[in-house]
């Protein structure tokens, strides 16, 4: 805004933007340098912004530009500053989309005209450098730091280059070259770690441990951030610890006898990590030998060897333990025994039958606190296939397939639950073994509802054949969704040959759902256009009239006057006589528009009919 001022009169000029058009924006898209040179010829056009606030700058990094486009940009003050939404939350400027998209030669150009290298986005306030670290652009970090990136400059969570490449992306080469850099070790994050701590966890090696010594780093037992005694050493054994690395951080005062705020000691969080089976007698050896003991109890009454038995490694690892003085037989909080934890998280059978031999026997009939046994156990295993052999074992053990435990499951209930599109054989062995269909949980749901009611489900025929053939009951309704006939029904396109079958198999569409509405309402209701052949077989295999009695006026009754009344003498005859205008391919067209005002009017006359009930009463 400029004012010109005269001795009679004050005016004031107003110099207006102008706004970025549709046809200049195509030409950005296009990158075509001499028609970019002509409609972008001043500073005031390269700034230009069209009506929803993105700027040429923006359409320009986001199409792939040359770098003479950049440099006649930057020639006319272009402002590569600027920020630009990616996203609801998060802005961000053109070097971090050049970082991102790791187009190196654009990133170079950029960086010799005048913009910000360590600007931050707005969302995580995530610099460049933080973002080449993240894509690990090895070209992109050391570019950035010749053209000044500081490597002090931390994000939403208080991470700095190194502590977040420590972290998040740990990798040997970054971390190696951003500590030549001079970077700082000693930076804190949320939790009052700083890079070390994250080191030991995810890279163990002893030369970059080395390094952060030489750079001062520090190695205080006591430090231990946020979490009560989570020392250094406990952080390098829940990793994938090496037995050279160990013996460094213990010589610097580290005792694997302590213990954390959970009451886990070294040798615990060692049992419970990702180790390699070489390492993993040799460091539990020098534990033990520095006065950890290998029954000493956590806060969940765990001993090393019930977190072992929760990790999956071969069975020397477990002889192992066994020979250092392990107690096979010792129960945790849960009542769960070391066996009852095979069984859920490394089911070998070899494993399995070494327990029992080494007098687990006892515990093969034992059930934990929510009532499962065993095979209640292998059964909700999510880590492995499910094994045949292994089933025929537990059931020679003289186990029941029709177990309930406190949620009402059965093995079968949590074979389909946690494997929804398990193998047709395994459900064959079950129910050839005498899994009973009848049996249903607390939530009222028989075996194949429990596969409906998964959304990883994908509907086959021949394991729905296989439940029919087998006696599943289609009228038993659940909490959720009625049966299995009102799923199949309720459906938008629903198969006409599954509902022949399901009829023929005895269905009844009578069947109420919990919400009191009946197989024909529901079709009604939600299949629209609706099928004329599926109603009519409805109506035929409806043992009583009380399909056409509905007391749920959000369906049935609020459609008669408006659906039965198109389709003429329907409960006398049980056919539909609709006009012939209204009938296409079998399926009948009611005007949507109609029914919002016939359901309101029936909604209002129903509101009336139970005041005028309540007066009565009173």
């Amino acid at each position: 805004m400029w004012r010109m001022e005269n001795e009679k009169t004050t005016e004031k000029i107003v110099c207006l933007k102008p706004k970025l058009t549709q046809h200049q924006i195509e030409i950005l898209q296009k990158g075509d340098l001499n028609e970019i040179k002509e409609e972008f010829h001043d500073r005031i056009r390269v700034n230009a912004k069209d009506d929803n606030g993105r700027s040429a700058v923006q359409y320009l990094c986001t199409n792939n530009p040359t770098l003479e486009t950049l440099d006649f940009f930057n020639e006319n003050l272009a402002d590569f500053n600027s920020c630009f939404r990616i996203n609801e939350n998060e802005l961000i400027a053109p070097i971090h989309l050049f970082v991102v998209k790791n187009q190196i030669e654009l990133l170079r150009k950029l960086l010799t005209f005048v913009i910000d290298v360590n600007k931050q986005t707005t969302e995580f306030k995530e610099t460049a450098l933080h973002l080449a670290i993240k894509n690990e652009f090895f070209k992109a970090i050391s570019l950035l730091i010749k053209h000044g990136a500081l490597l002090s400059v931390t994000n939403q969570k208080r991470e700095t280059p190194l502590l977040y490449c420590c972290k998040h992306k740990p990798n040997r080469h970054i971390v190696k070259y951003l500590l030549s850099k001079k970077s700082c070790v000693n930076y804190l994050d949320r939790d009052l770690r700083n890079a070390l701590f994250y080191l030991v966890k995810n890279i163990p090696s002893t030369k970059l441990f080395d390094l952060f010594v030489e750079r001062k780093s520090k190695i205080n037992p006591l430090q231990n951030g946020r979490r009560k005694w989570y020392t250094l050493l406990h952080s390098c054994c829940s990793g994938s610890p090496t037995i050279r690395l160990v013996k460094k951080i213990v010589s610097y005062g580290h005792k694997p006898k302590w213990k954390d705020s959970k009451g886990n000691t070294s040798l615990h969080c060692l049992c419970m990590s990702k180790i390699k089976p070489k390492e993993l007698p040799l460091i539990a050896d020098y534990f033990l030998e520095l006065g950890c003991e290998i029954n000493d109890k956590n806060n969940k009454f765990e001993t090393c060897f019930h977190c072992l038995c929760m990790n999956q490694l071969p069975l020397e690892c477990y002889q192992f333990f066994k020979r250092k003085g392990a107690d096979l037989q010792m129960i945790k909080q849960g009542q769960a025994t070391p066996l009852h934890l095979i069984c859920k998280h490394n089911p070998q059978l070899e494993i399995i039958e070494w327990f029992l031999e080494n007098g687990c026997k006892k515990q093969a009939g034992l059930l934990t606190n929510d009532d499962n046994s065993l095979l209640h156990n292998y059964c909700s295993n999510a880590h492995a296939a499910i094994d045949v052999p292994i089933l025929q074992f537990f059931l020679e053990l003289g186990l029941d397939i029709n177990q309930k435990n406190y949620f009402g499951e059965t093995p079968l209930h949590l074979l389909l639950k946690n494997d929804p599109n398990l193998d047709i054989s395994v459900i064959e062995f079950m129910i050839s073994n005498g899994a009973n269909l009848a049996l249903v949980n607390n939530c009222r749901e028989n075996a194949f509802q429990v596969l409906l009611n998964n959304k990883k489900f994908i509907f086959k025929e021949p394991t729905f054949h296989l439940f029919l053939k087998n006696g599943i009951d289609l009228n038993n309704v659940d909490i959720k969704a009625g049966s299995i006939f009102h799923r199949f029904i309720s459906t938008p396109n629903p198969d006409i040959n599954r509902i022949k079958n399901c009829l023929n198999y005895g269905a009844n569409p009578s069947q109420r759902t919990p919400q009191k509405q009946n197989s024909l309402s529901l079709h009604l209701y939600y299949c629209q256009p609706f099928n004329v052949e599926i109603i009519k077989l409805l109506i035929q295999y409806s043992k009583d009239s009380s399909i056409f009695h509905n007391p749920d006026f959000n369906t049935l009754l609020h459609l008669t006057k408006v659906v039965l009344a198109e389709l003429r003498r329907f409960k006398m005859l049980g056919i539909f006589q609709p006009k012939k205008n209204q009938i296409k391919n079998n399926q009948i067209f009611i005007p949507t528009k109609n029914l919002k005002k016939e359901w309101k009017k029936e909604s209002r006359k129903y509101r009336k009919m139970k005041k005028k009930i309540k007066k009565k009463k009173k």
